[in-house]
């Protein structure tokens, strides 16, 4: 279907790369992914070789050995790897789509034409009401489809990022009766009853069949696949907050790979070192400690006053699970490199040079773009105004989360200028005072722990409300 697409030679116009307010005219393409991160890139290769690789209980058994060091891809992974191979040969797949912005291609997505699904997906309601508010019908057109892993019948699948985890300990699934009634627990709580007991509004676990909130057309499009189950969990290879090693490994290979560089055993014994050098153990100097764990938004809030430690600005802005931000909680216990490494993704386990909007730099934003960047915020997200007084709902209506912003005790001033520190691919669209293109997370987490102590609690300008 790909290739057929591709073939009829459909052309239309899009933002231009190099300069957002131009469009260009461009082939239409039936496939474009999102894999300019290693993330995004895993996403891909695990939904494509889902049914054949990862796929049921001996797959998962052969995953879960492999996450405790125990296994290899050898043996198991060529499959997966020549079926990678064949896409590119098919030309389903170019090494270019590895150098598209991710913003860009939101906007791409959400502004001009799709015919996939991407890990925007999810979102696309929010953002298709955001930016499209004039024909608010096509909604169920933008960004959600099936992605195919095989030729057989019913292999559609869905790729699903949940927000929140609950599982069973092992010492309660080894007690029978105690293994029922949470069972039990679990079971209601997948409702949408269940649910709604903790999690106001829409933000649900995962997608319910039972929910007829979601009974939009946004939905009914793949009410099928997701009725049927076919849903692909998150994984990762080195398992759970061991820095994506392997991830980044194969996304950083992948052109390797491709170009014949690298035999596929080669690549494949490459992540398994990769993966045995996550799951090794480290003696790391301790540069501090926590002693509570933070929250996602505490997290990226001490985030912002580690930037303020080592910039000249007056606020540090950092969303909340986003490729410019944090994405994680800050675990208690001691700060060592690990951890710094975790709590951002401007120091993720990169082997590749970061790119240019991975730099830190200073901004000028007036008090109405950071009062509108919480508005969307509140709608699609979070993000932490490091310096400011801080009041967020955790309950509060959809762009109504912030109750307060204030600075120096007074409401944001819409129209006075501040100086923001951030990373220039949060604030790419703001008129750039200050660049700091040799200054790395660590180093100014580092001088952040300096200043409090080397002991990180929770930010007292900010106050989360249920």
């Amino acid at each position: 279907m790909i290739r057929q697409v591709d073939a009829m030679g459909l052309t239309g116009t899009e933002p231009d790369q190099n300069d957002p307010g131009k469009t260009i005219e461009v082939p239409i393409r039936a496939f474009v992914p999102t894999v300019r991160w290693c993330d995004m890139s895993q996403i891909l290769f695990n939904t494509m070789n889902y049914e054949d690789t990862f796929q049921g209980i001996s797959n998962g058994k052969w995953l879960s050995d492999y996450q405790k060091g125990e296994g290899t891809m050898v043996g198991h992974m060529e499959a997966a790897a020549e079926k990678y191979l064949k896409l590119f040969d098919d030309g389903v797949l170019t090494l270019d789509l590895w150098n598209v912005e991710p913003g860009y291609r939101s906007r791409k997505l959400y502004d001009y034409h799709t015919s996939l699904m991407t890990i925007e997906s999810q979102q696309a309601y929010g953002f298709n009401t955001q930016l499209n508010e004039e024909n608010p019908d096509n909604i169920h057109e933008i960004g959600l489809m099936p992605i195919y892993t095989s030729d057989e019948p019913d292999s559609g699948y869905l790729y699903a990022i949940p927000r929140s985890f609950i599982g069973i300990t092992q010492a309660g699934a080894s007690d029978p009766a105690k293994l029922e009634a949470m069972l039990q627990i679990m079971d209601y709580i997948s409702t949408p009853e269940g649910q709604k007991l903790l999690i106001s509004g829409d933000d649900y676990f995962g997608f319910l069949k039972e929910d007829t909130s979601l009974g939009s057309n946004f939905y009914t499009e793949v009410m099928d696949t997701i009725n049927s189950g076919r849903i692909i969990p998150t994984f990762y290879f080195e398992g759970d907050n061991h820095g994506d090693y392997v991830e980044t490994y194969m996304h950083d290979t992948t052109a390797d790979l491709v170009n014949g560089t690298v035999t596929v055993e080669e690549w494949l014994k490459g992540a398994d070192e990769y993966r045995d050098k996550a799951l090794a153990p480290k003696n790391q100097e301790i540069f501090g400690t926590t002693p509570e764990t933070l929250l996602p938004l505490q997290t990226a809030y001490i985030d912002g006053l580690a930037y303020l430690s080592s910039m000249d600005a007056e606020i540090g802005y950092v969303p909340v699970s986003a490729y410019y931000g944090t994405q994680t909680y800050f675990y208690s216990g001691d700060i060592t490199d690990d951890m710094i490494g975790l709590v951002t993704t401007a120091n993720r386990y990169y082997i590749s040079t970061i790119d240019d909007d991975m730099e830190f730099v200073v901004v000028e934003m007036t008090g109405q773009e950071l009062l509108d960047v919480a508005l969307a915020n509140g709608d699609n997200g979070m993000a932490a105004f490091a310096g400011v007084e801080m009041t967020y709902s955790l309950s509060g209506e959809n762009g109504e989360q912030y109750v307060s912003l204030k600075i120096d005790g007074e409401d944001m001033d819409p129209d006075k200028t501040y100086r923001v520190a951030s990373l220039r691919g949060a604030v790419m669209h703001n008129k750039v005072v200050e660049e700091y293109p040799d200054l790395t997370f660590a180093d100014i987490f580092k001088t952040y722990l300096k200043t409090c102590g080397e002991t990180v609690t929770a930010p007292e300008q900010l106050t989360i409300v249920d």
